[in-house]
């Protein structure tokens, strides 16, 4: 049976409006304004510097180009599901999934453009043989760079699927459990341009590799449950009886979560929101415990049923079952080192979607520590999927859409990653 808590499917909408206006009260505090003003400050200067730049080297209209920048930015503003009081529509849906990618893609290139800009523009007053004019060449260079980059980014995030595999050992793991399959996909990010024939991808790959488990590591749709459907879709391929788990994502809880639950909890997907499932094999089990995603503490005083409990979690854990924890953020894994929790998946990082795994680096290391791949401390394993999908916009450089596939093992066998 599926116990999802004291859930109360209200008017999620109206509910919606009233988180707008309980985390608009936050940016009242002074140091909130002024890292507020500040960010705003630069991203004005960065979309000035481009567009006058732009208009300099290329004579192109810098009215016609403020007029398109200042639409694009006001309609994903009005258009964020927050400051909707009614359900998604599909001009709505249709608008946020243009808009959106070309917002996300003109702010990176407008940081890199302006960067690049002023350290020539340095550069060139120090060494006399180079003049202004030559910027324009430096700016034609890092142009072509740019559309060279973003064909690559742009297939990465839409064709390839890197499947990893890791030989996991547990101590406790039961007898009857040794050689247990997990597969795992995190970070599909259904959207509008989500491909059926991609979601199907996904899965007939997981299927291919004859798990016993698939778990779901949040992030189902990009903050919005209209898309659950094609979730539901995707996992067709699957054997209907395959266990299937998922728990929310940060997305999941910022879009419409009691939408997504309810669509959820008519479906085989069992959702864990705070929750264990034992998994019984020969009268062993092991336990696999989900909690609710950290985005939902902003609103603790409005959703306090979907913020993260670990007690509630690990309440009717058999004490001799190896935990496996189910966790969107991996800033969970502070708790389960605490809590001498064997095993922790999660994903959320996307590895930035910007890395070189060859090199062990992703853009979001120096921020986050557990940015992708497994980790060990004190006695608890964790791992970080980089995810199947992509947040913004379709792109991702260096580090390709990622399926998981754990094989569980006893101490005395081998742990290696293929």
């Amino acid at each position: 049976m599926r116990v999802y808590g004291p859930i109360h499917l209200e008017n999620s909408w109206h509910l919606r409006h009233s988180i707008l206006t309980y985390f608009l009260k936050g940016f009242m505090k002074p140091r909130i304004w002024i890292l507020l003003s500040l960010f705003l400050l630069f991203l004005i200067f960065i979309n000035f510097f481009s567009l006058w730049n732009l208009h300099h080297f290329y004579a192109l209209s810098i009215g016609g180009l403020i007029f398109l920048l200042f639409i694009n930015n006001a309609l994903l503003i009005f258009l964020n599901p927050y400051f909707q009081k009614k359900p998604s529509t599909a001009l709505t849906r249709v608008i946020r999934a243009f808009l959106n990618p070309l917002w996300v893609h003109w702010t990176f290139f407008s940081f890199f453009y302006s960067l690049t800009l002023l350290i020539f523009s340095i550069f060139f007053k120090c060494v006399p043989w180079f003049h202004a004019e030559d910027l324009k060449w430096v700016s034609s260079f890092f142009i072509s760079g740019w559309v060279v980059l973003l064909g690559w980014g742009i297939y990465t995030a839409l064709v390839p699927l890197h499947l990893s595999r890791f030989n996991i050992v547990l101590p406790r793991l039961p007898a009857s459990f040794n050689g247990f399959k997990i597969a795992i996909g995190s970070d599909f990010h259904i959207g509008l341009f989500s491909r059926t024939q991609r979601l199907t991808q996904i899965f007939e790959t997981m299927a291919a590799y004859q798990p016993d488990l698939v778990v779901l590591l949040g992030d189902l749709t990009d903050d919005d449950a209209f898309y659950i459907p094609k979730l539901l879709k995707g996992i067709e391929v699957l054997d209907p009886h395959l266990p299937i788990l998922g728990i929310l994502g940060n997305h999941d809880i910022y879009g419409d979560p009691h939408s997504a639950i309810q669509q959820l909890a008519h479906s085989r997907v069992h959702l864990l929101i705070n929750e264990g499932f034992e998994f019984k094999k020969n009268a062993e089990s092991i336990w696999i415990a989900g909690i609710s995603d950290y985005a939902a503490t902003y609103f603790e005083k409005l959703r306090p049923h979907l913020v993260p409990d670990f007690n509630r979690t690990l309440a009717h854990k058999p004490p001799s079952s190896p935990t496996i924890l189910l966790a969107h953020q991996p800033k969970a894994f502070h708790e389960s080192i605490k809590r001498h929790i064997e095993l922790t998946l999660c994903g959320h990082t996307h590895g930035g979607q910007l890395g070189f795994p060859f090199l062990n680096w992703t853009i979001v290391k120096p921020f986050i520590t557990w940015d992708r791949g497994l980790f060990q401390n004190q006695g608890s394993q964790l791992l970080v999927t980089s995810g199947v999908g992509y947040w913004g916009a379709p792109f991702r450089l260096g580090l390709q859409p990622e399926l998981v596939f754990l094989n569980l093992q006893f101490p005395l066998e081998s742990h290696a990653h293929v």
